[in-house]
């Protein structure tokens, strides 16, 4: 069964260990699936500790708009 007919609506687009070629790349298979962008920080809770929730590694930055798109397709 195909996973955006069992209900996916997005795809991590944005992380923070992804170079910008994987990002571009992650967002044309969005696109081609017909999925949402998300982004995530990838914050476990003590399990990670170096990891703060939403802010990850690097320069991450997950726009806004990601979040209203994911609501508006649900």
């Amino acid at each position: 069964m195909m996973l955006k007919e069992s209900g996916l609506i997005g795809l991590e687009v944005t992380y923070s260990t992804y170079a910008s070629s994987e990002e571009r790349d992650m967002k044309r298979l969005a696109d081609k699936c017909g999925l949402c962008y998300s982004g995530g920080s990838d914050y476990h809770g003590k399990a990670k500790p170096d990891i703060s929730i939403g802010k990850g590694l690097g320069k991450l930055f997950v726009p806004d708009e990601y979040l209203s798109k994911l609501k508006a397709s649900m």
